[in-house]
């Protein structure tokens, strides 16, 4: 297997990493700090980089200021949201959610989905591709 690697931007140069391998170990607390520091966040409500990324998987790090939004529409694969800060409203079908920190969530493919923040909020993103 070879090693998938992004390219670095010019607003990121230093951000050249691998997104697929064999194995690839992920050092979370880097992942915030690399975020953190990221000058554009600061003139958006949302922000997110992607630390794994294969033809079935992605892993997104999302950070939202309150009032937020993202991915409304249906979902295109199994996704698992995993909050590490905030709040967050995940409206399923007409279900509404609502996480925090330690708690996982899991929504299947083909149901419609929309998150808000309600308070500034970082997660993670897993999204599972459908094989379909």
């Amino acid at each position: 297997m070879e090693f998938h690697r992004n390219r670095p931007t010019t607003r990121r140069p230093e951000g050249g990493r691998v997104l697929d391998a064999p194995f690839v170990l992920i050092d979370t607390h880097s992942v915030e700090d690399i975020l953190n520091a990221e000058r554009e966040r600061e003139k958006r409500d949302k922000f997110g980089y992607t630390v794994f990324k294969s033809a079935d998987l992605a892993i997104v790090l999302i950070q939202l200021q309150k009032g937020g939004r993202i991915c409304p529409g249906e979902t295109n694969g199994t996704l698992v949201f995993q909050p590490l800060k905030g709040k967050i409203e995940i409206s399923i079908q007409e279900q509404k959610l609502w996480l925090e920190p330690n708690q996982l969530l899991t929504v299947t493919p083909n149901l419609f989905c929309e998150v808000v923040a309600l308070q500034d909020s970082e997660f993670y993103l897993f999204n599972a591709m459908s094989w379909k």
